[in-house]
């Protein structure tokens, strides 16, 4: 019954290890992607929302490379967050220059880019939803999904009121939807030891 009990905890964990590392590939890459779009639309949601992705991709990073000592689990966690606070203060300015400038983001770029990466999160938070309850970390990278997903939901409906007033207040507004929970999280990275 025992040898039974460890083969299933053995496959148990090599399947979430490889759920895992499907959804720590697609989020670099979905950093990438979604920051630059942000930068060429000129959105400030959209890098919010890419900041959001790299706090997910530390957690699952930190899951996926569990032997790494503590102290270089803590120097990560403290460069991302203070990577992620610096981000925050970069989007902030973003739209505060866009209102200064009345320069409107292009919706077409935000709707595209965001509604993509909604459906991305949406197929990881599907994926990990299972996995979420018994395993701390599993249920942080759940977490992780589920928050991105509603990020790329703000970013959407800023998309949509950008395109709806030619304005770039609702792209503000998005980015005001997010940016406590970025920076909380930042913060909350940064004190992970």
């Amino acid at each position: 019954m025992g040898k039974a009990r460890a083969q299933r905890w053995k496959l148990e964990r090599a399947k979430n290890r490889k759920l895992l590392w499907m959804a720590f590939t697609v989020m670099q890459a979905a950093f990438i992607i979604e920051l630059g779009a942000g930068i060429i639309a000129g959105s400030a949601s959209l890098q919010i929302d890419a900041l959001e992705t790299v706090n997910t991709k530390t957690v699952t990073e930190s899951v996926i490379k569990p032997r790494w000592s503590a102290r270089q689990e803590g120097t990560l966690n403290t460069m991302a967050g203070v990577f992620a606070l610096l981000l925050c203060c970069w989007t902030f300015g973003v739209a505060v220059w866009n209102h200064i400038y009345s320069i409107v983001p292009d919706a077409r770029v935000m709707g595209a880019v965001g509604g993509l990466f909604f459906i991305v999160n949406a197929v990881a938070f599907v994926l990990l939803y299972h996995q979420r309850v018994g395993n701390a970390k599993m249920k942080a990278a759940w977490c992780g999904a589920r928050n991105d997903m509603i990020s790329a939901a703000a970013v959407l409906a800023g998309a949509v009121g950008v395109w709806l007033t030619g304005e770039s207040w609702p792209d503000a507004i998005a980015l005001a939807l997010i940016l406590p929970f970025a920076s909380h999280r930042a913060l909350k990275t940064m004190r992970a030891r």
